[in-house]
Parts: structure tokens; C-alpha cells; sequence
């Protein structure tokens, strides 16, 4: 292979490595924070106690699923306000679930977290439905055992990374309960190049300059006339 050959392949391999850059894996902030704020961008507030939250629009958020709004008093075996919160909250049962999904991504999402229970999920996943975080229950507040009382399992859980949309649910016992959310708009634009498109548009860029350098190194032709 000539020097040409070799370094074009050099370049097409940087573009492929240079270009492969996948979106921050979504982590767990610790916060610390136990007390019960009703603050955030959705506090569920405004919203009908009892009705389901499906197509919902906040800003450049939009909840969708089956999840319903409940209030003060709690019913046993079916759901139980975050300690201290006695406005509107989030509730999601068996067989629900709950998605929010973001115009342009998000870097940031964090709400106040009542009785954690190991069953309870939280997945985050990309543009492409490609997973970049899950957790459950126990991961965020532990033990995760459910307790309605202590500040272990009612806190606030910050997240940070890079995610198009997050889906909670609680598998197959009830409940999770959630409130106060807030979230940092992403900035996605538009579709990026795939790395195989950005390698062959270098080594097109190149090939042309190989062939100017080669007719004029060539010198003059001879010409019969």
C-alpha cells in the first residue's frame, strides 16, 4: 500500500473513533436534601386529583401513561403522600407507568421521592431508545423498604447526564409516589453524521487533493500534433 493508501486509512480510522461519542451515562447526584419543598417545574398542582396524566405539556416536557394525581388522605395498599407533601402529587400502581419526554433532552432531572420501594424503576433512555440509566428504588434512597415515616426513603434524588426521556413504574406492587420535579432543557438540534458518513466524506476531501497533487508532480505531457 502506498503512503497515500496507508494515511487514508489512518484518517478514515480517526474518523470513525473521533466521531463515535455516546451520550453521558445518566448518574445519581446525592442531595441530602429530606425535607419536602413544593417547588419545581411540574408540581402537579394545577391538576385534578384522581385524573390519569397522560398528555400533559409543560414547557418542552410531555408526560404520558397512566399514572393519576392523588392527594391527602392516603389509602392503605394503594399509595401514601411523600412525607410532609400534602398537595397534589404523582402516583404510578401496578400495570401503570409513567413517561416524560423532552423536546430537546435533558442534563438534569430531580424530584422528592416518597417511601422508596425496591420495586419501584427509573429508566432513562436516548433519542434512539437506547438505555443510558436504571435504577430502582433501593439504589436511589436505601433501604428502599418502603417506610412512609422515615427521611431515609422520603428525599429528594438528583440525576445528571445526557437522556431524551425516563419512564417510571413500579412493577408489580404498589406504589410510587413523586413530587416537585424539575429538569435543565437539553440542546438537541438535529441528526449527527454517522461515523462511516463522516469517514468517507474525508477520504472523498482527500482523494481529490491526492489527484490535483498528482497531475501537477506529473509535470507536462507530451502532445503530438
Amino acid at each position: 500500500m502506498g503512503s497515500f493508501g496507508k494515511f487514508a486509512g489512518a484518517v478514515a480510522l480517526l474518523a470513525v473513533a473521533g466521531f463515535q461519542s455516546p451520550a453521558a451515562a445518566v448518574v445519581i447526584v446525592p442531595s441530602g436534601l429530606s425535607t419536602f419543598t413544593d417547588t419545581g417545574n411540574e408540581t402537579f398542582n394545577s391538576l385534578t386529583v384522581g385524573s390519569t396524566f397522560n398528555g400533559h405539556t409543560n414547557g418542552d416536557a410531555t408526560f404520558t401513561g397512566t399514572g393519576t394525581i392523588q392527594q391527602v388522605p392516603n389509602v392503605g395498599g394503594q399509595y401514601a403522600a411523600p412525607l410532609g407533601d400534602e398537595t397534589p402529587y404523582l402516583v404510578v400502581r401496578v400495570g401503570q407507568t409513567e413517561r416524560i419526554t423532552f423536546a430537546n433532552g435533558a442534563t438534569s432531572l430531580s424530584f422528592f421521592l416518597g417511601s422508596a420501594d425496591s420495586y419501584n424503576t427509573f429508566n432513562f433512555y436516548d433519542k434512539d431508545g437506547n438505555s443510558v440509566g436504571s435504577f430502582t428504588g433501593n439504589q436511589l434512597l436505601s433501604p428502599g423498604n418502603g417506610d412512609q415515616e422515615g427521611p431515609a426513603t422520603n428525599s429528594f434524588v438528583f440525576f445528571s447526564g445526557d437522556f431524551k426521556y425516563v419512564e417510571f413504574g413500579t412493577g408489580s406492587q404498589n406504589a410510587l409516589e413523586l413530587d416537585s420535579l424539575s429538569w435543565t432543557p437539553g440542546q438537541i438540534t438535529g441528526a449527527v453524521p454517522e461515523p462511516s458518513t463522516w469517514a468517507m466524506m474525508i477520504l472523498g476531501f482527500l482523494g481529490v487533493g491526492f489527484l490535483s497533487y498528482r497531475r501537477r508532480s506529473a509535470g507536462p505531457s507530451l502532445r503530438v500534433v
